[in-house]
C-alpha cells in the first residue's frame, strides 16, 4: 500500500503531545491513585465496623433466644399459657448493602479516566522514543 492511504492507523496523523501534556497527566493519575488508594482504605475500614456490629447484633440475639426459650419451658410446667414474649426481634432486617450502588457510578468513571491518562502517558512515551 502506498504511504498516506486511508488504511493508515489514526495514530500514524496524530500530532506529539506536548511535555506540559504529559507533566499535567502524569500529576492526575497519581492524584487519581491517591483517591482510589484513601478510597479501598475506607471502604476496608466501613466493612470491618459493619463486620463486628453483625457478629455483635447475632451474639445478642442467640442470647435472647436463649433465654426465651427458657421462659417458655418455665410457663409450660407451670402450666401458663401466656404466649406474650415478644417475638418481635427477629424481624430486623440488614438492608444497608443498597448504599453501594451511588458510589460506584462515580468511581468507574473515575477509573476511565485514569486508564485513559495512562494511555496517552504511554503513547507519548512511545512517540518520543520513536522521534528520537
Amino acid at each position: 500500500m502506498p504511504a498516506g492511504s486511508k488504511m493508515d492507523p489514526p495514530l500514524a496523523k496524530a500530532k506529539p503531545i506536548s511535555a506540559s501534556v504529559i507533566t499535567y497527566l502524569r500529576r492526575k493519575t497519581k492524584e487519581l491513585k491517591e483517591v482510589f488508594a484513601t478510597r479501598e482504605r475506607s471502604e476496608k475500614m466501613i466493612t470491618k465496623e459493619e463486620k463486628k456490629k453483625k457478629k455483635k447484633k447475632k451474639k445478642k440475639k442467640k442470647k435472647k433466644k436463649k433465654k426465651k426459650k427458657k421462659k417458655k419451658k418455665k410457663n409450660n410446667n407451670n402450666n401458663n399459657n401466656n404466649d406474650d414474649d415478644d417475638d418481635d426481634d427477629d424481624d430486623d432486617d440488614d438492608d444497608d448493602d443498597d448504599d453501594d450502588d451511588d458510589n460506584n457510578n462515580t468511581s468507574d468513571a473515575q477509573m476511565q479516566m485514569l486508564t485513559t491518562c495512562e494511555r496517552k502517558i504511554k503513547q507519548s512515551d512511545t512517540q518520543s522514543v520513536s522521534e528520537q
